[in-house]
């Protein structure tokens, strides 16, 4: 898969997210003894607040803020996008086989290439090669 592939992958997703979320927003909203469930909300964590953070939030099921392969694979289903898993391994920046929030929104707001994602990654670890 290409960048312009992958770019144009996570434009689509993210208006699907998009699309999703305002559908939740439509359904009758839970009790607030239902929205207690121990459930931390990560779409108050800090690099996406919108229908990104809400995705991971829902993707996260074991509620370690990380989305493991096997959160990540209920995106898979769609045979027809097969840049999905390139996609999402472009995005694990660390290469630790999961994505952490800052992992996941930062690959749909990056505005594309691989120097980009390596100056980020200098940014967030310090020096080049750290």
């Amino acid at each position: 898969c290409t960048d312009k592939e992958l770019r144009s992958l996570a434009s689509r997703l993210k208006d699907w997210f998009g699309a999703l979320h305002e559908d939740a927003n439509r359904v009758i909203k839970p009790t607030s003894s239902e929205t207690a469930q121990g459930r931390f909300d990560t779409s108050i964590l800090p690099i996406c607040k919108d229908s990104l953070g809400w995705m991971f939030n829902k993707l996260d099921m074991n509620y370690d803020l990380l989305l493991d392969p096997s959160e990540i694979s209920a995106i898979y289903l769609d045979k027809y996008e097969p840049c999905v898993k390139p996609l999402f391994n472009s995005c694990d920046s660390f290469k630790d086989g999961k994505l952490s929030n800052n992992e996941w929104c930062y690959c749909f707001q990056k505005p594309g290439g691989e120097l980009y994602s390596l100056q980020y990654k200098e940014k967030l670890c310090g020096s080049p090669g750290v």
